[in-house]
């Protein structure tokens, strides 16, 4: 509700699309839109309100973003290890993800950077992005104040997060 505060699920536990199945999704209504527009928005809709899926998943081909989409770790260790896969995952990302969105629709990537020329580079260059960043530390640069001194020490080591993790 942080984010989307007139978002609501559509429907209850136990009442189709009131669940969240990988396969089917999730169905919400977004009460800042009249009922009977909401309503004509459903009936167009060939997919799920939330649904997940991989960049390379077929899962993608067809779907429509109506009102947001997340995007996280585009970049992986199997699209982007020379410059000629962060070429193809980028033309993927423009081919397929972008062109799944509707008009007046918000994506949000989040991701750790790559390299100079991945995507998390290259979108900012356009009007359409823009960059927020969250530097491991304080300042900015290194050496500096960790911004998660829980998880990080002041060399940028991992602390041992067996107390985190279960």
């Amino acid at each position: 509700h942080l984010w989307f505060p007139s978002v609501v699920p559509k429907s209850k536990p136990g009442q189709a699309g009131g669940e969240w199945s990988a396969q089917t999704g999730y169905s919400v209504r977004d009460k800042s839109v009249d009922r009977d527009e909401w309503q004509g928005i459903e009936n167009s809709r060939t997919s799920p309100t939330l649904t997940k899926f991989g960049l390379g998943s077929k899962s993608v081909l067809g779907s429509r973003v109506t009102l947001a989409m997340l995007a996280d770790d585009l970049h992986d260790e199997e699209n982007s290890a020379s410059p000629e896969q962060i070429k193809n995952m980028i033309s993927r990302f423009q081919g397929v993800v972008e062109n799944s969105r509707t008009p007046g629709s918000v994506l949000a990537i989040i991701g750790t950077p790559w390299g100079r020329h991945d995507l998390l580079q290259q979108l900012p260059t356009t009007s359409e992005y823009r960059k927020f960043r969250t530097p491991i530390t304080e300042e900015g640069t290194w050496p500096g104040t960790p911004t998660w001194p829980e998880w990080y020490d002041e060399e940028g080591d991992n602390i041992d997060d067996s107390k985190y993790m279960p």
